[in-house]
């Protein structure tokens, strides 16, 4: 007599429907198996909506709707589709569901299958104002929804989706001006606190240059910058007015681009327009 370790295959006693496995415990050889099982392993990679069946000699795959005797349904009524015959669940019914086409699900209410419009994990949007939704409920698409994808500058109209030229045109004319601040502070730090020390260094280097008898208590802002800007106050006066013509100059030709380019943003007819307008503002290099 030798011990061996086999593994079941069990088999619902009624339907003969595949329900499990499990390794038995080792038997003195000649014992025989436990009731409703086999040694025949049972068939891999069965397809979804089939189930294996025992049909006293070997194993078939069959369709789970040939061997159903209850249909499951989840917590909200939605179908979870046919049971094996022999497997009852706390949700389900003897009354099989209508069947279903794309975009649908059979839904339970306690009585009685209905089908529902399924748009759940569907992204709408609302025609007020282009902003999208996740769908999370059953049914159809909400009132002042749609599926179709808002393009830039989105504006509902006629039952599909338009572009508001106005709002196209102001997004660009903000960049614009967005652009030549960012470019006029290439040359220029930015803040008002600067700027005012900029303004002061410029009216005392135009007074120094004028006087012909500097002195520090008169002109602090340039003595300040003896010895780190140039190497005399006269020196200073002329690098801190030769900077602030620099950016006059550069300032200059960023607002003749920036107005030229809101010109041209505004002369435009649709969106593609705008967008081509803005594209090609002739923006100058520091």
């Amino acid at each position: 007599m030798s011990d061996t370790t086999i593994v079941l295959y069990h088999y619902d006693k009624d339907t003969g429907i595949y329900i499990g496995s499990s390794v038995a415990s080792p038997r003195p050889t000649g014992v025989g198996l436990p009731a409703n099982c086999t040694l025949d392993t049972v068939p891999t990679n069965i397809p979804d909506g089939d189930c294996a069946r025992w049909t006293g000699s070997t194993w078939e795959v069959i369709p789970i709707a040939q061997s159903a005797t209850s249909y499951g349904y989840d917590a909200d009524g939605i179908s979870t589709g046919p049971l094996p015959a022999g497997q009852t669940v706390e949700r389900s019914t003897d009354v099989a569901p209508p069947a279903t086409t794309s975009g649908t699900v059979a839904v339970w209410d306690g009585t009685t299958w209905s089908l529902e419009e399924d748009h759940r994990s569907e992204t709408v949007y609302y025609t007020s104002n282009a902003g999208a939704h996740i769908m999370t409920a059953l049914g159809a698409i909400p009132e002042g929804c749609t599926t179709l994808i808002p393009p830039d500058y989105a504006v509902w109209q006629d039952g599909a989706w338009g572009q508001d030229v106005a709002q196209a045109k102001t997004a660009a004319c903000d960049r614009i001006d967005t652009k030549a601040e960012t470019l006029r502070n290439l040359v220029l730090t930015p803040g008002s606190g600067q700027m005012a020390a900029y303004q002061a260094k410029e009216t005392q280097a135009t007074a120094l240059l004028a006087d012909a008898s500097p002195t520090s208590a008169k002109y602090p802002d340039i003595y300040n910058e003896v010895g780190i800007t140039a190497g005399t106050a006269s020196e200073v006066a002329k690098a801190v007015l030769a900077a602030a013509e620099m950016w006059r100059v550069f300032g200059r030709k960023v607002e003749r681009a920036r107005l030229a380019g809101k010109k041209a943003v505004s002369a435009a007819i649709d969106v593609a327009g705008v967008a081509a307008a803005e594209a090609v503002v002739a923006w100058p290099t520091a």
